[in-house]
C-alpha cells in the first residue's frame, strides 16, 4: 500500500476501501462462525447421543449373549454329569450301555459258531 501514497485522494480512498473490506470480511467471518457454532454443537450432541445409545445397546446385547452362552454351558455340564452318572451306574450294575437289558459277562459276548 505504500505505492498508493503518491496518488493523493485516490490513494487515500484505496487505503480506506481496503480497511473497510477487511472489517467487513472479519465481521462476516465472525457471523459465519457464530451461526455455525450452534449447529455444530447440536450435531455433536446428536452424534454423541447416538454413539452412547449404540454403545449401551452393544453392551446390553453382549451381556445377553454372554448369559445365554453361560446358561447353555451350565446345561451341557449338567447333562454331561447326568450322563456320566448313568454310565457309572450301568457299569456298576454290570450292564452293557448299548443294551441295558443284557447282562455282562460270558453270556453277553457272542461266541462264534
Amino acid at each position: 500500500m505504500s505505492q498508493l501514497d503518491n496518488l493523493g485522494r485516490y490513494g487515500e480512498f484505496a487505503k480506506n476501501a481496503d480497511l473497510f473490506i477487511k472489517q467487513i470480511s472479519d465481521a462476516a467471518a465472525a457471523n459465519a462462525v457464530g451461526d455455525a457454532a450452534p449447529k455444530l454443537r447440536g450435531e455433536g450432541a446428536v452424534i454423541g447421543i447416538v454413539v452412547t445409545a449404540a454403545a449401551a445397546g452393544g453392551i446390553a446385547l453382549y451381556n445377553h449373549q454372554k448369559s445365554k452362552r453361560k446358561a447353555a454351558s451350565e446345561e451341557r455340564r449338567a447333562s454331561q454329569a447326568n450322563a456320566t452318572e448313568k454310565l457309572k451306574a450301568l457299569f456298576k450294575k454290570g450292564k452293557n450301555p448299548d443294551d441295558p437289558g443284557a447282562e455282562s459277562g460270558a453270556e453277553a459276548v457272542d461266541s462264534p459258531e
